[in-house]
């Protein structure tokens, strides 16, 4: 057998073996092209695909354009204009700079690269064809550039095979634009499948248009249920827009995360993400998010992954820290916003599209919000995508300043909503200073619990006529529908609560500040203490975990073979069925292991806990009673959601009312 000897590759196999690392699929080379038009100056940008991309990939732009000697350059290996020196390398403020995308594409397709600059009378084209140059010629075009490439991957099958369906290949390539869309408001994009329109952002001239193209991206609900961020200095920054907890997907597919105008995935600004939310959604969910990170180009490499989908900070935890905190303190200012109904989902119902109009002996006026009556503030980008970001630059489009509030006295604040319907209605610092003492008095004990089966009785009605007091953002109680839910009238509709989730969260809050006080739970010795018969294998269970229990309020002494006796339990959960907190705590324990179970395990333990303390269902509530459970939700963190992520309440304005009865 004859020795290997070392060679230098054609440079056409090398260019296919680098098109393997950057061509992964059509969305791959629309994703290159595109990067190219934005990083000319582009303002308009449209894409155009058949079969997936297979067949045809089109990107036209209108930037600056190349005149023949940079357009011959751009379609050698390494050829860039994006970079000349080394420091230029830890420097990047372009989406492109290695100089590989085109040359890669042409290796494995049939491209044609046609340019036109402003000062020249005609453009020129350049056609590539599996590596081989073909014949320049000249054309008539307008300003900027057109890439076409037919027949990707014509001369390597085996990629070709490994594409999947022409639908799969097309979404990908509409998941992409839409994310450009959101990066990039000043620019234009147009998105054609098969000859027909599939996407047409304009460009914004104003924050509310921006706010209409994300809910052109993520859905109509996104609008009415998202909140406003914004945070940092003059170095590093984060702003955007995130879901409220209750809107979320069961992947990751809806966080888009961007820094310095660039969409990555990057763990650590995923883990901060999700931090934020982690007592909010159920663990297998996502929120959906829009969150722009700037910061000096010095600061992040994003030379690290051959797609550039991957970046590495220099001070990681910083930006760990800057993310988390900015979330953390956006979620703390919503109050007890929960999920709202947008306008579509009442629409059908509503078969007369003429305005409402309405009859002279309707008592009921509409009143619309303050915040729709406000002036949008003017938008502008602060600077273009290929010019560096300084310490004088602002975001690309003005941010509301976020309001936030302290978590144990939640009062209001002035607070701008991007013209939209507040999602946490703000009520006066009166209501709250006329009784100064009862928010302490509702923290210091829970809810007065009857014994199970022995309802309380119903609070009357209040006389015809009489007028609703309106308290807070949760309005007053005017009843209890089938012992579950609350119904409450605001000024502006009516609210559904759900009472067993929205005291959930109450006694989980209370659970928490009791344990970061005094790293432990508060509890209360029985009177007499329940004894628990068990199976040897969850008598050695309970053994095992008994130190942690302890600080968890459960006190268990042996009380013979395989038995128990409960000395204490948390004095928020007194009232609960004993046997089943102690197993499902253990259960819970067990899932997150023996090494966080005081530190990670403590938000899910206590979330366990607090469910087994909260008012159950079936469980009748007077007047009083229902109106203190709504203003403690008001004064609690996180309220809009239960310790599992779901809404813990529904508003329906009085327009969406209307709407239902086709009265507008």
């Amino acid at each position: 057998m004859s020795r290997p000897q070392v060679a230098l590759l054609p440079e056409v196999l090398a260019n296919q073996i680098a098109a393997g690392e950057v061509v992964e699929r059509p969305a791959s080379v629309v994703k290159e092209l595109v990067e190219n038009s934005l990083d000319a100056g582009s303002s308009e940008v449209e894409v155009r695909i058949e079969q997936g991309g297979r067949r045809l990939i089109q990107v036209l732009d209108n930037g600056h354009g190349m005149d023949e000697a940079n357009a011959r350059m751009a379609l050698e290996r390494h050829a860039t204009s994006k970079l000349h020196t080394t420091e230029d390398l830890f420097s990047i403020d372009t989406l492109g700079f290695r100089g590989e995308a085109l040359p890669s594409v042409g290796s494995v397709s049939q491209l044609e690269l046609a340019s036109r600059v402003a000062d020249a009378p005609d453009g020129v084209a350049i056609t590539i064809h599996g590596g081989d140059l073909q014949p320049i010629k000249r054309l008539a075009m307008p300003v900027g550039t057109r890439v076409t490439v037919r027949n990707l991957f014509f001369n390597t099958p085996a990629r070709l095979k490994f594409l999947r369906a022409d639908r799969t290949e097309a979404n990908h390539v509409s998941d992409l634009i839409q994310r450009l869309a959101v990066a990039y408001p000043e620019v234009t994009f147009k998105l054609m499948l098969n000859n027909k329109l599939q996407h047409h952002y304009r460009a914004v001239a104003n924050e509310s248009e921006y706010v209409e193209r994300l809910g052109a991206v993520f859905g109509d609900d996104f609008i009415p249920n998202c909140m406003e961020l914004s945070s940092g200095d003059e170095h590093m920054r984060v702003y955007g827009w995130a879901g409220l907890p209750t809107m979320n997907r069961g992947n990751g597919n809806g966080m888009h995360l961007f820094v310095n105008g660039r969409w990555v995935k990057d763990k650590v600004v995923t883990s901060a993400v999700r931090g934020a939310y982690r007592d909010l959604m159920p663990r297998e969910r996502f929120p959906i998010t829009a969150l722009f990170i700037e910061l000096p180009p010095a600061e992040v490499d994003v030379n690290v992954h051959p797609a550039k989908a991957e970046v590495r900070f220099r001070h990681s935890q910083s930006v760990y820290g800057l993310v988390k905190r900015a979330l953390a303190e956006a979620l703390e200012g919503i109050g007890p916003a929960a999920f709202q109904i947008s306008d579509h989902e009442t629409e059908y119902l509503a078969r007369d599209e003429a305005p409402f109009q309405e009859s002279p002996h309707s008592t009921m006026p509409v009143e619309l919000p303050d915040a729709v009556s406000q002036p949008v503030e003017p938008w502008q980008p602060s600077y273009p995508p290929a010019s560096k970001p300084s310490s004088e630059a602002g975001p690309r489009y003005s941010q509301p300043s976020s309001a936030s509030a302290p978590p144990s006295n939640w009062q209001p604040q002035e607070q701008q909503k991007l013209g939209l319907e507040s999602r946490a209605s703000h009520f006066a610092a009166e209501t709250l200073a006329a009784n100064p003492s009862a928010h302490e008095e509702m923290m210091a004990a829970p809810m007065a619990a009857p014994p199970v089966g022995e309802p309380l009785p119903n609070g009357e009605p209040l006389p015809a006529g009489e007028p609703l007091p309106d308290d807070g953002p949760l309005g007053q109680a005017v009843a209890q529908l089938h012992g579950l839910y609350i119904v409450a009238q605001t000024s502006e509709g009516m609210v559904l609560v759900d009472q067993h989730a929205g005291h959930e969260r109450i006694v989980y809050q209370r659970m928490k500040r009791s344990w970061d006080e005094k790293a432990r739970v508060e509890t209360q010795m029985l009177l007499m203490p329940e004894v628990l018969q068990l199976s040897s294998s969850d008598a050695e269970r309970i053994n095992h975990w008994q130190p942690i229990l302890a600080k968890l309020g459960v006190v268990l002494e042996p009380f013979g073979e395989n038995a128990f006796a409960v000395r204490e339990v948390p004095s928020l959960l007194a009232s609960g069925r004993i046997s089943n907190l102690v197993m499902d705590t253990i259960d819970q324990l067990e899932q997150v292991g023996e090494a966080s179970a005081l530190t990670e395990a403590r938000d899910e333990v206590l979330a366990t806990m607090a469910c087994h303390g909260s008012v159950r269902a079936n469980r009748s509530l007077t007047r009083e009673e229902m109106n203190a459970l709504l203003r403690e939700m008001e004064r609690t963190p996180h309220t809009g959601q239960c310790n599992h992520g779901r809404p813990t309440h529904v508003r329906l304005t009085l327009a969406e009312l209307e709407k239902m009865f086709e009265r507008r």
